[in-house]
């Protein structure tokens, strides 16, 4: 495998939401394959936009408000 070979990670970023379920699986199998790659970094940016980034991390740092995992 030339990703193993070459050390590539591969790290996705956006909202893959808009992606058909099939791909959607198989880039997450490809990201969980290569996480611990550590010689060079193939980063892949999708309908990715700062605005939707920070929204998305609100929404998470509101949930983990609500579920006590992170106090106020």
């Amino acid at each position: 495998d030339n990703l193993e070979k070459h050390g590539v990670c591969i790290r996705v970023l956006g909202d893959l939401t808009l992606l058909p379920l099939d791909l959607q699986q198989h880039i997450a199998r490809a990201v969980v394959a290569t996480r611990t790659h550590n010689k060079c970094f193939l980063n892949v940016c999708f309908a990715y936009t700062s605005r939707h980034e920070i929204a998305n991390a609100v929404r998470e740092m509101a949930w983990g408000v609500e579920q006590g995992l992170i106090k106020s």
